[in-house]
């Protein structure tokens, strides 16, 4: 079972990194592992290669809250 990091897993899936650990803090993916390897303030993540990733919502699609949220 081979583990890949953020960045090939958002290669492959078409995700940006960001999405990818903002599904892991929200529990999305949940095979997800964090590592003891520690780069800059954050640690590595690996994601087993056979992990469920959530598809993303259509480009350009608001959030459903979107018009009723205040505007600046």
């Amino acid at each position: 079972m081979a583990k890949l990091t953020l960045k090939e897993v958002s290669q492959k899936h078409g995700v940006s990194v960001a999405t990818l650990r903002r599904w892991i803090g929200q529990g999305k993916i949940p095979q997800a592992e964090q590592t003891q390897i520690k780069i800059g303030s954050g640690y590595v993540w690996l994601i087993p290669e056979e992990a469920e990733i959530p598809t993303p919502v259509e480009e350009g699609a608001r959030h459903p809250d979107y018009d009723r949220s205040p505007k600046n």
